[in-house]
């Protein structure tokens, strides 16, 4: 385990890591293609384990925002918790029960709870990312 020469204490993360850039993502949906979404979101996590591992990213956000739930419970909620189920350092929560606000809304909302990441991407439920 690394040891902070200035403290002279273990570090629990890799030496680069901890002044690496946190990351927050929003992704808004309203009746969106569920086997696309499940892609956009397993991709997500792999190019963010890949990031991660590179040591360029230190934790990640990732915010589901549901505009067709009429509840505080999005019907994609599960698909979200599997995609990041075995990392830690990815936070990941739905945001739902406010109806369809529209597109730039609903971002903000997740925007508004992602104030303490160094940089935000928003991002489509249809896209395939590449892991690297």
């Amino acid at each position: 385990m690394p040891v902070c020469i200035a403290c002279n204490l273990k570090m629990s993360e890799p030496t680069g890591i901890a002044h690496s850039p946190t990351l927050s993502v929003s992704i808004v949906v309203y009746f969106p293609d569920a086997a696309w979404l499940k892609t956009t979101l397993e991709t997500l996590v792999a190019a963010l384990a890949h990031a991660r591992h590179a040591d360029t990213m230190r934790r990640a956000n990732i915010f589901l925002v549901d505009n067709q739930a009429d509840t505080k419970l999005s019907v994609f909620s599960a698909l979200l918790a599997g995609a990041c189920s075995e990392f830690s350092w990815i936070e990941a929560a739905c945001i739902a029960g406010h109806g369809n606000i529209g597109y730039g809304r609903a971002n903000n909302l997740a925007i508004a709870r992602s104030s303490e990441s160094d940089f935000h991407l928003v991002l489509n439920p249809d896209v395939k990312l590449a892991e690297d």
